[in-house]
């Protein structure tokens, strides 16, 4: 693999699908030590005018090959070109006077002897020489295929027997070479910029996941698992969207903070549907139906609540971990309410189905459902193998499920279309989690940064320094969300940082936010801060955290942390 400069292409920038095509080939087709310049701008001076060159090639062994490339239609008619029907310079002259700007700029440091050519490329078309200004050895196109190395080494052969007396050209000259050029035009791609390509390069990914809702049509009951980042949040809401047209859709989430997101979406469902919390909707029901819900010290649930509400609370602090409660009590005051006033799904869509198949809920589910659990229309998403809160093997949860049903289909997402391939690669790294064939994304970014501190103060100090600068790259607030590795809040680095930081919500209000890990699960940010980190043992809540990251991932770990780290 070809070391590329910049890594990724600007996708603002670089608007050529034949362009972007060609840095592929170099990138995955090409010798390790090969060194390919993308659009690389020569400045202009008194004398002369600035030019680009698509590609610059620092090929050891071989030479110094200058490339332009010409995508869609091209045609040349009395000595005028057009690429798609629009006028564009002649390509073998505008690449010839390029490299011509390069040589003179190298020959100032000696650094001219060696062998240098140039070529033009149409990797969409069959390119024919008759007439033109060119010879076949100098012009690629779409007969090599992806063939880039052939059609290089078919330049070299042919430019060294017109030049045979050329200097070798070392692996040494190649970086002595490449340190006298970069500093015209290899500026480290921004964190905007990753952003942008990351949100574009999404946009096209997650059109594959399309091929799953195409089972729905024949199967009506179908569970879809995937890690995180597959896409399993843009297919629950796509599906539903899709749905409402036609039935009415309960789509249910067991994170509150993923189902005020669904709720945002609103404009996409029917008055007889429902989008969001489970909880959230079992709540709603038993009270408008007057159905009695205690705490498990006898004190009114929704009092309790209000209370809490008033304190910045979504719910009494005293009730988090009580499974008891969350999964049994709430559920027989549903099905109580359901008595009293039923509602119907024609379809049920649940997602984070690692949460909620216990059999609390699936008797919930089972009643909700037009014909049940064993005969109606649901799908299921989820990934149990890492995410489950209740520490549930997938057999359990199969046993749960088919105590209703044994006729249901499952499909598997193995793609990912969220981080960025430098932070998926992290995240198996470190917690051995998700399929490896996740970290195959195509998504190119930023390293993950990683922090060290030796106690809260520094912790402080730097993460405060690392906003500031993230703010002064111009990276929005509403992107940048900070998570702490402790459940409670009071506890973080988060408390003590001076910086106006909100607690998470769907609303982005222009201010930068955090949360818990587990509050955000099931949701992402183009940039993710985990704080607090003092140990890798917690391999599932690291995993949660580091995968919400879709273009930036920086991690504070302490000291000791790190040294666990990098003895693996």
């Amino acid at each position: 693999m070809a070391r590329m400069i910049p890594s990724n292409y600007n996708e603002d920038f670089t608007s050529s699908y034949a362009e972007k095509e060609i840095f592929k080939y170099f990138k995955e087709n090409s010798p390790n030590d090969w060194i390919v310049l993308h659009s690389y701008n020569i400045a202009k001076n008194e004398r002369k005018k600035q030019t680009e060159i698509d590609f610059l090639l620092l090929a050891p062994h071989l030479g110094i090959f200058a490339l332009e490339v010409k995508g869609g239609s091209i045609s040349r008619i009395n000595g005028d070109w057009k690429s798609n029907n629009k006028e564009i310079k002649n390509p073998f002259e505008q690449v010839k006077y390029g490299l011509h700007q390069v040589i003179d700029k190298l020959k100032e440091r000696e650094l001219a002897d060696f062998l240098f050519g140039h070529g033009v490329m149409f990797p969409n078309i069959d390119f024919p020489v008759k007439g033109c200004e060119a010879v076949q050895w100098q012009i690629y196109d779409k007969r090599y295929g992806a063939n880039i190395q052939k059609y290089i080494n078919v330049l070299y052969q042919n430019y060294s027997r017109e030049y045979p007396r050329r200097k070798i050209f070392e692996k040494r000259d190649a970086d002595e070479i490449l340190q006298e050029l970069r500093g015209n035009f290899d500026i480290p791609v921004s964190i905007l910029v990753t952003i942008s390509n990351t949100i574009k390069k999404i946009d096209e990914m997650t059109i594959e996941q399309f091929d799953i809702i195409d089972q729905l049509e024949e199967n009506p009951r179908i569970f879809i698992n995937g890690s995180a980042g597959t896409g399993k949040t843009f297919l629950a809401k796509e599906i539903a969207a899709r749905s409402c047209a036609s039935e009415r859709i309960g789509l249910f989430c067991y994170n509150s903070n993923l189902g005020q997101w669904y709720a945002k979406h609103e404009d996409k469902k029917n008055d007889n549907s429902y989008f969001g919390h489970l909880h959230r909707f079992m709540f709603d029901h038993i009270k408008n139906c007057g159905v009695e819900l205690l705490t498990p010290d006898g004190k009114n649930f929704f009092e309790e609540s209000d209370k809490a509400n008033k304190e910045g609370n979504e719910y009494p602090l005293n009730l988090l971990g009580k499974h008891h409660f969350w999964e049994d009590k709430i559920c027989d005051s549903m099905l109580k309410a359901l008595d009293i006033s039923h509602v119907a799904f024609d379809r049920l869509i649940i997602d984070e189905y690692q949460d909620l198949l216990l059999p609390s809920y699936l008797k919930v589910f089972d009643k909700l459902l037009v014909n049940g659990l064993k005969n109606g229309n649901w799908c299921m998403l989820g990934d149990y193998a890492q995410q489950s809160v209740h520490n549930k093997l997938d057999s359990e949860l199969n046993r749960n499920i088919e105590l209703y049903t044994e006729h249901f289909t499952r499909s598997k997402l193995t793609k990912n279309c969220r981080n960025t391939k430098q932070i998926s690669e992290c995240i198996f790294s470190i917690t051995k989690l998700g399929s490896k064939k996740i970290v195959d994304t195509d998504l190119e970014g930023k390293d993950v940064d990683f922090t060290p501190w030796k106690d809260l103060d520094e912790q402080k100090i730097k993460l405060e320094n690392k906003i500031k600068k993230l703010l002064e790259e111009k990276v929005k607030p509403d992107d940048i969300i900070i998570l702490s590795i402790n459940r409670n809040i009071a506890n973080s680095v988060i408390s003590k940082v001076s910086f106006d930081i909100r607690k998470y919500t769907n609303v982005a209000d222009g201010k930068i936010r955090y949360s818990s890990i587990s509050k955000f699960k099931g949701l992402e940010s183009p940039v993710i801060i985990i704080v607090d980190v003092d140990n890798y043992e917690d391999k599932i809540r690291l995993y949660q955290g580091m995968s919400r990251a879709s273009s930036y991932l920086i991690i504070f770990e302490s000291t000791e942390a790190k040294k666990v780290r990098l003895q693996g």
